[in-house]
């Protein structure tokens, strides 16, 4: 499963020496890295190329021609944008990934190519580096339903919920566990900014007892997205071994996620939503829908309208915000009454189902009063299992991020 991405490194130089204090008489130029990722023939920014739901380091190492064990400069996502003053002469520039950030996961997404280039004073230079597509990450969130016997019948008595994540192309086995009853799976998979989804469920015939319950997946998935993934359930006592083949199915209108949100003094209330996809995504049939102060029943509905465009943010904000607080140039999308005082949830839908979730339905704790919560930069798509360890915290009435990404 290999796919090829083309690297742009645009370089351009000047003759700005005084930049660089340096006794040396060699030309120089100032190089600039600024580096896309083609996505669907769709030159996209690095930060914005989200392969999985997770993080990864990308770098970018220079190396003078006649020394390659060691580089003279390593830029990664934090630094990228910053100048480096070369003289002239022969260089390799070589982008990779590190190690990839989840702990039962050591191997890279991206397999850097070589290539080398020369720097001639005061000339502009273009290098692009072949990449290839090593794994793509599949995502499995599941929700247990213990059942108990009541009046003859069985009953729902408490939840317990996870996600587990895994690469096609390695079969990985997780056990523990778990109260017997109902388990309802989400396999979510994202490549190129497209989401695939598959939903099924699983009913153990024994309620109330302690099971070990033993979850084996594998699969494969072609260079397009389209491919199998296998599951096999074995529950120990009863013998039970099912398995399930799964096509995960293209669902482009879940591509939109909750990014921002800022619950200020005031009136000053504002919830942002992010197009992380190549393409500009009609809203008319995408929605909020709140649940206010802990309620099990939506309170409200938001009906959203007009477009987002590819890459951009569509910023919702109360009618009475206060304007001198937004930052410059920033433009809303919709004025509403939005009502979010901390102990509110709310979805985020597309034609009545929901695609991304802020808080926990029916839980009136107070989480999120008088903050800014920004989802991490390493989230790239929307979760029905609300987490706080997605989100960044900010000080109250912090909205110098609104309207971006």
């Amino acid at each position: 499963m290999k796919q090829s991405i083309l690297f742009l490194l645009i370089l351009s130089f000047s003759s700005s020496c005084n930049l660089l204090e340096s006794n040396d008489s060699t030309n120089q130029g100032i190089l600039t890295l600024i580096p896309s990722v083609n996505q669907n023939q769709n030159p996209v920014p690095l930060k914005n190329a989200r392969i999985t739901e997770d993080s990864y380091l990308f770098t970018i190492d220079i190396f003078n021609e006649d020394d390659l064990e060691n580089s003279i400069r390593s830029l990664d996502t934090e630094s990228l944008s910053e100048e480096l003053i070369l003289p002239e002469g022969n260089y390799i520039a070589k982008a990779y990934t590190n190690e990839y950030s989840l702990p039962s996961f050591s191997d890279s997404i991206y397999s850097g190519q070589s290539e080398s280039f020369s720097i001639s004073a005061n000339e502009e230079t273009e290098v692009s580096i072949n990449c290839t597509l090593e794994n793509v990450k599949v995502s499995i969130s599941y929700i247990q339903n213990t059942l108990d016997f009541f009046d003859d019948i069985y009953t729902v008595v408490s939840t317990n919920s996870g996600s587990l994540l895994f690469s096609p192309n390695d079969e990985m086995t997780y056990s523990g566990f778990f109260e017997s009853g109902n388990f309802n799976f989400d396999v979510r998979m994202q490549k190129d900014g497209i989401n695939y989804q598959s939903l099924f469920s699983y009913e153990n015939a024994q309620p109330s007892d302690w099971l070990k319950i033993s979850f084996n997946f594998s699969g494969e998935l072609t260079a397009d997205g389209i491919g199998n993934i296998n599951l096999i359930i074995d529950d120990s006592q009863n013998g039970i071994d099912l398995d399930w083949e799964l096509d995960p199915v293209e669902l482009e209108n879940y591509a939109l996620y909750i990014s921002e949100y800022a619950e200020g003094s005031g009136y000053n209330k504002a919830i942002e939503i992010y197009n992380p996809t190549a393409e500009s995504i009609d809203l008319a049939n995408y929605s909020i829908v709140f649940y206010a102060n802990g309620a099990t029943e939506s309170s409200s509905t938001l009906d959203l309208s007009g477009e987002i465009e590819a890459y951009s943010t569509y910023l919702i904000i109360h009618s009475s915000f206060d304007q001198d607080l937004l930052p410059e140039n920033i433009t809303q999308n919709l004025e509403a009454s939005i009502s979010i005082t901390g102990n509110d949830a709310f979805v985020l839908s597309h034609q009545e189902e929901a695609i991304d979730q802020f808080g926990v339905i029916g839980d009136d704790a107070d989480f999120a009063s008088n903050i800014t919560l920004r989802r991490k930069a390493e989230v790239g798509e929307g979760n029905l299992i609300f987490s706080m360890e997605e989100w960044d915290e900010f000080e109250e009435d912090n909205f110098e991020n609104l309207g971006t990404r």
